[in-house]
């Protein structure tokens, strides 16, 4: 049971992309208050004080963390383009390891303590089956790379880092980004969809990985890496077919494809299934499944869509 009476102050960077917009409005209807971090974009109106710099402006960034002091940070600012690290692999370094290591000195030296997301990219896609924490990594691109050489940096700077190592989607109609929003968005236009059928994932909608962010600060959870994903998983052929059910789409418009003959320009593993089980025996609780995740996100998509209409 999660607690809806703290009141602790929570700094979110990448407060304006799809994850970090969730996890500011859900801290803030738990009585948190929120300090909603971004480079450039508008900031949700739920936060209680909005802050804009590059992560990499080491005194600012000190700045914050000393003058609002918060006692957790959430860490969700990524360039998750995965073509656009390939062709600027100089960007994505900044973002995602000397941005990441700054923040992780500066909740150092605060008292803070940090949770950076990271990304089930990590591991190589060669293994059969589901991977564990444990299991021997080769990031195959350089979103990958970059993202656990930010692992690797935020751990050496504040030991008790929490790392979450994540897959998630959103129907935010607000955010219209990420591979549930282009399904739904080519199946509403009546426009063919290929998804592969030779990659597996265990995704969470952005509003569940939430939810289980806020419980690990609950339980204040020891620093470690923690794979954060379903408890089951399927291809991203079968979870354009699911949305489609669910959406009340035409689901023969999805059609099979096959990632070993996709002219994508950077390398993408082929299984990325999480084993959770360290996490949801740390908090007590099941991961959900990726079907029952998506029926639920669908749902509050259409909630989201209708209150903006009439906003």
């Amino acid at each position: 049971m999660l607690d809806r009476q703290d009141s602790r102050t929570v700094l979110v960077t990448g407060a304006g992309g799809v994850l970090g917009r969730v996890v500011c409005r859900l801290l803030a209807n738990f009585g948190y208050k929120v300090i909603g971090h971004t480079r450039v974009s508008a900031v949700d109106e739920v936060c209680n004080d909005k802050v804009c710099f590059s992560l990499e402006d080491t005194d600012k960034l000190m700045a914050v963390c000393t003058g609002l002091a918060p006692e957790w940070i959430i860490h969700t600012a990524a360039n998750t383009n995965v073509d656009s690290c390939e062709r600027r692999p100089e960007d994505a370094a900044k973002i995602h390891v000397e941005g990441s290591y700054a923040l992780a000195l500066a909740a150092a030296r605060s008292g803070a303590r940090l949770l950076y997301i990271s990304t089930d990219s990590v591991y190589d896609g060669e293994l059969v089956g589901a991977h564990s924490e444990s299991d021997p990594l080769r990031p195959l691109n350089v979103y990958a790379h970059t993202k656990l050489s930010g692992e690797k940096a935020c751990l050496l700077a504040a030991e008790d880092t929490i790392v979450a190592r994540v897959n998630f989607f959103s129907l935010d109609p607000q955010i219209r980004r990420g591979l549930a929003h282009n399904i739904q968005a080519q199946l509403f236009e009546n426009m063919p969809f290929t998804g592969f059928t030779d990659v597996d994932f265990s995704p969470l909608s952005a509003y569940d990985l939430a939810l289980t962010l806020l419980a690990i600060l609950q339980k204040n959870l020891p620093g470690g890496i923690y794979n954060l994903g379903a408890s089951d998983s399927c291809s991203k052929y079968t979870f354009a077919k699911m949305l489609a059910e669910y959406a009340g789409a035409d689901a023969s418009l999805v059609h099979e494809a096959r990632l070993a003959d996709s002219p994508l320009l950077a390398l993408r593993p082929r299984n990325t299934v999480m084993n959770s089980n360290r996490l949801a025996v740390a908090l007590g609780s099941k991961m959900p499944t990726v079907r029952d995740s998506l029926r639920a996100e669908v749902a509050r998509g259409r909630i989201l869509t209708a209150v903006a209409a009439n906003a």
